[in-house]
């Protein structure tokens, strides 16, 4: 049953290209601007370089030591197998070759990506407010989106923290995990805590960057707040486990917060789909090649 769940943004990416015109999104897209394409898929490779230096530093608060270069290839190959999962878990993969190269554990690897994890998604939440604010959406039900995500990543953080949550974590087989994961929580300092707060921030206005500059590529004037805050609902909207890599949810969010700036359907559409091949497939290749030669490495 939980399989043809992942088949909802799927027919609802269907239901959107019929809606729009399949061969209008593709002839709007051939009059994209290449260079800036190419500008933008080249920022993806400093926004993974900050993000697996904030998981580098998680992973040593952690006790797990290994080179940052292996920290930085093993985030590419999380990329490869998140974007054909949903919800990206497949991303928690990355966890293995970090432990064949540091020798620590799963179980004191894994912790580090769902704090990694709950960065980023408290980031999207902070920029998703701000955005909000500037982008002078008023009496849209974007803000809902926003106050549901603050609410449920809240609640998370929340429930990790309770001991209720220790319960039922032991009462699954999952006591060790659980507290390993809000022991590292907990256990971050003052000092690391805006350090990593700083990395992710920074990561954030580069992703920013690339998505606007996406965004005039294809055409599309809106306002740059506009678009942050159609990004951030569209990211939130993807971590749904109703999808494979977010098709069909992203694309929907996207085009409700665009609608309201007066963007078409058909370019809010062509939009999203040009956020994802740049980003994701791009960084789902590099992530394929970097986990075939990690591969190829250690059985040499």
């Amino acid at each position: 049953m939980y399989r043809w769940i992942n088949l909802i943004g799927l027919g609802l990416l269907v239901i959107l290209l019929w809606r729009f015109g399949l061969s209008d999104i593709l002839a709007h897209l051939a009059e994209a601007d290449l260079t800036l394409l190419f500008v933008a898929a080249a920022g993806q490779i400093a926004v993974v370089a900050l993000k697996a230096l904030r998981w580098h530093k998680l992973l040593e608060i952690n006790s797990v030591v290994l080179p940052y270069k292996d920290t930085f290839w093993s985030y590419w190959v999380g990329l490869y197998f998140g974007l054909v999962t949903p919800g990206r878990v497949g991303e928690f993969i990355k966890a293995q070759p970090v432990s064949r190269k540091s020798g620590a554990s799963l179980a004191k690897v894994a912790p580090s990506i769902l704090t990694d994890r709950l960065f980023d998604l408290y980031l999207l939440m902070i920029f998703g407010v701000v955005s909000f604010g500037f982008s002078q959406v008023g009496e849209s039900l974007v803000v809902w989106w926003i106050i549901g995500g603050l609410s449920g990543v809240t609640g998370i953080l929340a429930l990790t923290m309770s001991s209720a949550a220790g319960e039922l974590a032991d009462r699954y087989g999952m006591g060790e995990w659980w507290t390993s994961l809000r022991n590292g929580l907990v256990g971050l300092s003052s000092a690391h805590a805006v350090w990593l707060l700083l990395l992710s921030a920074l990561a954030y206005l580069v992703l920013f960057a690339q998505c606007i500059v996406i965004a005039r590529a294809v055409g599309i004037s809106s306002g740059e707040w506009s678009i942050v805050l159609a990004v951030v609902v569209g990211n939130i909207a993807a971590l749904l486990p109703v999808s494979v890599s977010g098709l069909g949810t992203r694309d929907a969010a996207i085009f409700a917060v665009l609608s309201v700036h007066g963007v078409g359907g058909g370019e809010s559409l062509g939009f999203s789909l040009t956020l994802f091949i740049i980003l994701n497939v791009f960084a789902a290749i590099v992530g394929g090649a970097a986990a075939f030669t990690m591969r190829g490495g250690e059985q040499r």
